[in-house]
């Protein structure tokens, strides 16, 4: 999780619902999570809705992959503020019911694929003359195989 005081109020928050699970809130988006015991467990992520909250989420999907996460999930953001913000105006037992609702409705972690363009896509566009081969999966400018 993003911020080291989200970390604490979500943890305080599930636990006034009768929830204990481990949360680390990281030193920010840049933050390096605590990895020793995720092999085998479910993950699951937060970060703002921003640039570097996106990013995060990138990286540290990556990282508890890597670690052995048996999977790893990635919580819708707030609509507005944080976790803090919300434990503040609404209560530790709001936030605690809210995280609930998040982490049941909480989509699967894909790494995201950037590079080549997707294929399929038409032999005009990527500038191939007629009878080229390629090889759907691979960007026909790195040619592929």
């Amino acid at each position: 999780m993003e911020g080291e005081l989200n970390g604490a109020a979500a943890a305080r928050g599930l636990e006034a619902v009768g929830v204990r699970l481990d949360v680390q809130g990281l030193a920010g988006a840049g933050g390096t999570p605590f990895l020793d015991g995720l092999a085998g467990r479910p993950v699951y992520l937060y970060a703002d809705p921003d640039e570097a909250g996106v990013n995060c989420l990138e990286r540290v999907g990556k990282l508890v992959r890597a670690a052995g996460a048996r999977e790893v999930r990635v919580l819708t953001p707030l609509p507005t503020g944080d976790f803090c913000d919300l434990a503040g105006t609404e209560g530790v037992t709001a936030l605690g019911a809210w995280l609930l609702d998040l982490l049941a409705g909480a989509d699967l972690w894909q790494p995201v694929i950037c590079g080549n363009p997707p294929l399929p896509q038409s032999f005009s566009a990527l500038g191939a003359a007629q009878g080229d081969l390629w090889q759907s999966g691979s960007g026909y400018q790195k040619g592929g195989w």
